[in-house]
């Protein structure tokens, strides 16, 4: 629970920039790790309203710039998983820097409506996908009352720690046989996501399975052949783990490092002439992509 703890109250640096008649304008705040984007939109409207009375929090959304183009940022994602994809995949550390736009909504690049209210839509979609992978149905958080939905929600919003374990321990997967673990795999550089859900035992039905397991099944290439790939999770190289004796199965890790969403999330990070669009293109063909 520490460690959990520990990633929960990680927090990631920004500079928000908005632009009004030709002056940049910037706020420096922090925002959780496990948390989303949209939680903090609220701030920024009344902040930056100083400067543009004609701000909509409904119609707003924040870009970031590679250097090469801007990307929208998907509000869906969680912040801390957007920070290791987007900013420290070149070993930048420092404050993110991202640009608080309020037209021409990019809606062919990210989810529209990126308001509190779709964002709670958005996030128990999620945590009912992840309850189906865990224990083949939804039930889990389907028979939650209203209430607890809502205090759910509400230790998601108000980063409240002790609801949040509250709920998920004694309603969501207490005394629940886990089938499957809810694991994405973010191919950094890309546009990939690989769902997939994992068996806790390997084939044999006697062993673990490891990290080393679910990578060499669905993402073979990138770690055979001389590539180092890393693996990242909530910031931290998990790499070691592929060669160690006494590497924690996926089940282990997924208790340790599992996002908000119940989803355990994994970047992978290969060098850049490793992730060609003919691998993108076959992964996308012969895996669950999402």
């Amino acid at each position: 629970m520490e460690i959990s703890k520990k990633l929960w109250d990680g927090t990631i640096p920004l500079c928000i920039i908005f632009s009004h008649e030709g002056v940049d304008r910037e706020l420096y705040l922090e925002i959780h790790r496990v948390s989303y984007f949209p939680l903090i939109y609220e701030k920024l409207v009344s902040y930056f309203s100083h400067y543009d009375t004609g701000l909509n929090i409904d119609k707003i959304w924040l870009e970031f710039d590679d250097g090469q183009s801007k990307v929208p940022i998907q509000w869906n994602i969680p912040s801390g998983l957007l920070y290791d994809l987007l900013h420290t995949t070149s070993g930048n550390n420092s404050i993110w820097t991202l640009r608080l736009v309020h037209n021409n909504y990019p809606s062919k690049h990210i989810l529209p409506h990126a308001n509190v209210t779709h964002l709670k839509t958005t996030y128990m979609n999620q945590i009912k996908q992840s309850s189906y992978v865990l224990y083949g149905n939804s039930k889990a958080i389907m028979s939650l009352s209203a209430g607890k939905s809502e205090e759910l929600w509400n230790s998601v919003v108000k980063h409240n720690w002790t609801l949040y374990e509250a709920i998920s321990t004694n309603d969501i997967t207490k005394n629940k046989n886990i089938l499957r673990v809810p694991v994405k795999l973010f191919i950094s550089g890309s546009p990939v996501v690989i769902q997939a859900p994992i068996f806790p035992s390997a084939k044999n039905g006697v062993s673990h399975t490891t990290l080393k397991d679910v990578l060499y099944e669905h993402v073979p290439t990138l770690f055979h052949g001389g590539i180092t790939a890393k693996v990242i999770v909530h910031g931290v190289d998990i790499s070691f783990l592929l060669d160690s004796k006494d590497s924690p199965s996926i089940l282990e890790l997924w208790k340790l490092f599992k996002n908000v969403d119940n989803f355990l999330n994994l970047i992978i990070r290969a060098p850049a002439d490793s992730v060609t669009d003919n691998y993108l293109a076959n992964i996308a063909t012969t895996r669950i992509v999402a």
